[in-house]
C-alpha cells in the first residue's frame, strides 16, 4: 500500500465502530482518532485533523473548506459513511436517553432531561435543538451541514461514498467496494472474513466481553419507521426545507437517496 493517508469519515452515529473495523480487517492497520473532551468537541475544528503514518484517521470531522484543501493537498483517499436522517434521529435520541457509551467513559450524563420529557417530545428536541446548562445540542441543522460537506468534498476529490444503510445490507459488497477504492485486492476468503468480523452481532459480542456493549443497540436500519411520528417526520422535512433545500437533488445524484428517504 502507498502511504496516500486514507481518512474515515462519519457522521454521528452512522455505524463508525463497524466501519473502522472492516477498515482495519482490509487494510492491517488501526485508526487514529483525536483526543475527546466530553461535551467540548467542535467537529468543525479542523485543528482535528491529523494524519499520522501508519495509522488511518477516524471521526465526525466535517470537511470544510480548509479540511477539504488538506486532503486534496495531502493527496489522501477518503472513505466517507453517511446515514438516514430519519434513523440518525431515533439513534442519538437513545445515544443521550440511555446514556449509550457509559461503559467505556463517554456517556454524557443527560438522561435525565430526556427522562423530564415524553418520548415524543425528547424525539423533537433532537431534531430541533435543546439547551441546557451542561448539554448544548444543535439539533438536526448541524447534521444537515455535515451531510452537505461530505458531499462537497466527495464532488471535488475522488472519495468512497457510502451509507450506513449499505452496509448493514451487504457487508461484504462493501469490503470490496473499499479494498477497491484503496487499490486493493483481497481473496474471497478475506472479503468473507471482513464481512464476519463487521456484523452487528460479532460486534456486539466483542465488546460485551470487554464489558463496553452499550454502544451497540440495535445496529439495522430502518428504527425511524417503527419509533417517529408524523410530528418528528413533518419537523425533519421542515428543516431540509429551511436549511438544505438542495440536499436532496444532491443525493440523489451522488447515488445515496437513502440518506433521505422518508423526507423528500
Amino acid at each position: 500500500m502507498n502511504h496516500r493517508p486514507i481518512v474515515l469519515l462519519s457522521l454521528f452515529k452512522s455505524g463508525t465502530h463497524m466501519m473502522r473495523r472492516m477498515v482495519t480487517e482490509i487494510t492491517g492497520l488501526r485508526f487514529f482518532e483525536p483526543p475527546i473532551v466530553r461535551g467540548r468537541v467542535d467537529y468543525r475544528d479542523p485543528n482535528q485533523l491529523i494524519l499520522e503514518r501508519g495509522r488511518y484517521y477516524s471521526w465526525h470531522l466535517v470537511p470544510g473548506p480548509e479540511v477539504r484543501s488538506q486532503l486534496v493537498q495531502a493527496e489522501a483517499r477518503p472513505i466517507l459513511v453517511l446515514r438516514n436522517v430519519c434513523d440518525l434521529v431515533v439513534s442519538m435520541y437513545h445515544h443521550f436517553a440511555g446514556n449509550i457509551d457509559a461503559d467505556i467513559g463517554r456517556g454524557r450524563n443527560v438522561g435525565r432531561y430526556f427522562g423530564e420529557m415524553t418520548r415524543s417530545d425528547g424525539l423533537l428536541a433532537i431534531i430541533l435543538g435543546m439547551q441546557r446548562q451542561d448539554f448544548r445540542w444543535p439539533g438536526l441543522e448541524f447534521h444537515l451541514e455535515h451531510i452537505h460537506a461530505m458531499l462537497e468534498l466527495a464532488a471535488l476529490h475522488p472519495s468512497h461514498l457510502t451509507t450506513f444503510e449499505r452496509f448493514t445490507c451487504d457487508r461484504r459488497g462493501e469490503a470490496a467496494r473499499v479494498a477497491s477504492f484503496l487499490g486493493l485486492s483481497l481473496s474471497p476468503a478475506a472479503l468473507d472474513a471482513a464481512a464476519s468480523s463487521t456484523s452487528f452481532q460479532a460486534m456486539r459480542r466483542a465488546a460485551q466481553a470487554r464489558g463496553r456493549g452499550s454502544h451497540y443497540r440495535r445496529g439495522v436500519a430502518g428504527s425511524a419507521s417503527d419509533e417517529l411520528e408524523e410530528v418528528h417526520f413533518s419537523a425533519i422535512r421542515a428543516l431540509v426545507a429551511r436549511h438544505a433545500v438542495h440536499l436532496p437533488s444532491r443525493c440523489e445524484a451522488a447515488g445515496v437517496a437513502e440518506v433521505l428517504s422518508g423526507v423528500a
